[in-house]
């Protein structure tokens, strides 16, 4: 998404959204937020199982407690991670040797 005038991202932001962006927020911000509420919207959004997780760890969070994150993913050998950057595509491909010991924290095996 280009940069655009503040006018404009405020505009997107109430039609998004439903509601004014928070005060003062940046032009940074709102782009990315606006950004992401199109890619959820075209691709369907977080997962419901991510977003459980999600409210889990808020809770824990919100408790006092040290945030215990789900132990069951693991990431496959060939998995590829991709994020745009500045316009720019990096693209990575995960793959290690199968590892039969203990996950670690994150539940990686690589």
């Amino acid at each position: 998404m280009e940069a655009k005038e503040l006018f404009t991202l405020k505009t997107q932001w109430r039609e998004m959204f439903n509601q004014d962006p928070p005060f003062k927020a940046s032009r940074d911000f709102m782009q990315g937020h606006i950004t992401w509420a199109q890619q959820a919207k075209e691709y369907g959004g977080i997962k419901r199982k991510a977003n459980n997780q999600l409210k889990q760890m808020m809770q824990q969070l919100r408790g006092g407690a040290e945030p215990t994150p789900d132990t069951s993913l693991i990431i496959k050998p060939g998995t590829k991670l991709i994020r745009e950057y500045q316009g720019e595509k990096h693209e990575v491909k995960l793959s290690c040797p199968p590892i039969t010991g203990p996950r670690n924290k994150l539940g990686f095996r690589c």
